[in-house]
């Protein structure tokens, strides 16, 4: 600084330019070197976590996928039940035992535990689940020293969560509210975008009618129990990317969306209830 205020003082137009280039090249190495700081996308994580406590979820099923970015080994993929809070099983049975996260608070405390090994040139990242507060994806590059001329262009690893209530606590508490008299309003999407919808009236459990009237003639689903089964035999197939999402109050299956031939598309159903007088 000593010397730059001297150059200043001096009456020369060659070297007040070269003060005004070196004062110029200091406030672009800072800023430079401001954006290699670690960034943090956490995406309100006090409120997320907060909001997953309130809801007090301790019975669900997890499926994980766990990726590198340098590994020349295929994504670690694996399916946790949580019972009251606690691992029960997982596929592979290795997961548990061998100490890998298997519940979502410990995802919860991984993010902090992480945020604080974040160098410069890095970052982490969660993305939250909407409905269920939990992190649905974290994804981080630790960093790198900022004189290298090696920045990496994708994360160094990633976590992606998908969760589900388990089907037989939803189907009890379900039975438990003894509703046998209801229509459903149901719509059916194909992977091409077709829909088809019907209502059926249910009557002391059994489907009265539909509207359509070939609805009941095919066959085809008609009661929430036969969609608790659909779910329950979709989820013996293993199907990882299968989505259900649950009424709060009703506990029935509102959403239910099917992986088509292990690709990104789908075939989901939507599930409406309807009680006599309302």
């Amino acid at each position: 600084m000593i010397r730059i205020a001297k150059i200043i003082k001096e009456d020369d137009p060659m070297k007040f330019s070269k003060c005004f280039l070196v004062i110029s090249f200091c406030i672009l190495m800072g800023s430079c070197l401001e954006d290699y700081d670690p960034h943090f996308y956490l995406n309100d994580y006090e409120d997320q976590l907060a909001a997953w406590n309130e809801q007090n979820m301790l019975d669900y099923r997890i499926s994980l996928t766990h990726y590198f970015r340098n590994s020349d080994d295929s994504p670690m993929n694996a399916v946790i039940i949580v019972k009251n809070g606690i691992p029960e099983t997982s596929k592979p049975p290795e997961w548990i035992t061998s100490g890998e996260k298997s519940t979502i608070p410990e995802f919860f405390s991984f993010i902090m535990e992480e945020k604080d090994k974040i160098q410069r040139g890095g970052y982490l990242s969660a993305y939250f689940d909407p409905e269920y507060h939990y992190p649905k994806q974290i994804t981080a590059r630790v960093g790198e020293d900022f004189r290298k001329n090696t920045r990496s262009t994708g994360p160094d690893w990633s976590w992606d969560i998908y969760l589900r209530p388990l089907v037989e606590k939803e189907k009890e508490a379900w039975d438990n509210l003894n509703i046998l008299d209801y229509q459903l309003k149901l719509s059916f999407t194909d992977v091409y975008e077709i829909s088809k919808q019907a209502i059926i009236t249910v009557k002391n459990g059994i489907p009265e009618s539909s509207d359509p009237p070939e609805w009941l003639l095919s066959g085809k689903k008609s009661t929430i129990p036969e969609f608790f089964s659909f779910i329950k035999d979709e989820e013996e197939i293993d199907r990882s990317n299968f989505r259900v999402s649950y009424d709060h109050i009703y506990h029935y299956p509102s959403y239910i969306g099917t992986p088509f031939s292990g690709t990104s598309e789908e075939y989901y159903w939507r599930i409406t209830l309807i009680l006599p007088g309302k």
